[in-house]
């Protein structure tokens, strides 16, 4: 494609170029997890006795070590993947484009059953039916989580992903991407 004929707009640049920090953030967080949670493990055992000292909610979250690390090693390969795709969307490749819809519509399927979640949780606990089940939860992290905190969040995520989607799938736009440029036929 010849830039001087189909110059990429600005919004699509802004976009590649947040999704490229968004993604590099999210690999060095990812990291810096991975080292916690190593040193973490190290200490607790190497030192036993700690574990039968921490509260009984620290003892659950270090039966979860193992399914953390398997999301953190996600997250960092997710995030290469995305920080990848994003250099393609830049270059106006055709299947960074599409994959970038693909990864946002994603991301705003998973934020939504998370807040869905969040509420469930938070109807439960402020019925006293979570409190029941589970004594290890504090019945005032209920008050603490409200609704409208939830929701805010969510918003805060996925507008923004929507609005991208929404630019990204418009006709022009989709017109100025190469459609034959994926790395694997040789082409880009």
């Amino acid at each position: 494609m010849d830039q001087r004929k189909n110059p990429r707009p600005a919004l699509l640049t802004v976009i590649g170029w947040c999704f490229i920090a968004i993604a590099g953030i999210s690999i060095i967080s990812g990291i810096f997890s991975l080292f916690s949670f190593a040193w973490m493990n190290r200490a607790i055992k190497n030192t036993p006795e700690l574990l039968n000292e921490l509260p009984q909610q620290y003892q659950m979250i270090y039966s979860f070590l193992t399914l953390i690390y398997i999301v953190i090693v996600f997250q960092v390969l997710l995030s290469v993947f995305i920080l990848l795709m994003s250099v393609e969307f830049l270059k106006m490749r055709a299947w960074a484009r599409t994959g970038l819809e693909f990864i946002n519509w994603f991301a705003i399927l998973i934020s939504t059953e998370l807040v869905f979640f969040s509420l469930v949780i938070w109807i439960l606990g402020k019925t006293g039916v979570l409190t029941k089940l589970i004594t290890l939860v504090p019945p005032h992290l209920f008050d603490l989580t409200t609704p409208a905190f939830v929701v805010l969040s969510w918003a805060l995520a996925v507008v923004p992903l929507f609005l991208v989607n929404r630019v990204i799938r418009r006709k022009e736009i989709r017109e100025l991407f190469q459609p034959s440029s994926l790395p694997l036929n040789g082409g880009g």
